[in-house]
């Protein structure tokens, strides 16, 4: 989790920090791409979309790292592939915003592969927990009581 915020803090930041210190004055810009949007919200939006998603991945890649070939449905070579998919996805959708009202398909398009992200992670959560022993996310499965329990 921590890797997948991190990653994703960085890249809002060097994807977006800089239109949002330049947006700084009187004035609003707007773009083609989304005649009824200013580009800070736009690109804000981008980059909350993007950020949510890189998190999802990051904890599906090393969800990915500990199957073996056909687990999930999917095996190692397939979870990763589809991180891949999906990330391509995304940033291809971006790319949409070059064209005249083209936030009207990218942002939709993006709010897709953060739900594909989702549902990979929720594909291959169980993988983990059975490699866990099952006890992930149930007090004291793992032996140990919770704080303040006889």
């Amino acid at each position: 989790l921590a890797a997948g915020v991190g990653w994703a803090a960085m890249h809002a930041l060097m994807s977006y920090g800089s239109v949002l210190a330049a947006s700084t004055g009187r004035g609003t810009l707007f773009d083609d791409a989304c005649p009824g949007m200013p580009v800070v919200l736009l690109l804000a939006l981008f980059a909350l979309g993007l950020s949510v998603m890189d998190t999802l991945l990051m904890m599906a890649c090393f969800i990915a790292d500990t199957l073996g070939e056909g687990a999930a449905g999917l095996g190692r070579r397939g979870a990763w592939g589809a991180v891949v998919v999906v990330h391509m996805g995304a940033g291809l959708a971006g790319l949409l915003n070059a064209t005249r009202g083209g936030c009207a398909v990218s942002l939709p398009l993006l709010l897709v592969a953060v739900l594909a992200a989702a549902g990979l992670l929720a594909r291959l959560w169980p993988h983990l927990c059975l490699r866990r022993g099952g006890a992930a996310g149930r007090p004291g499965a793992d032996g140990m009581q919770p704080v303040g329990v006889n």
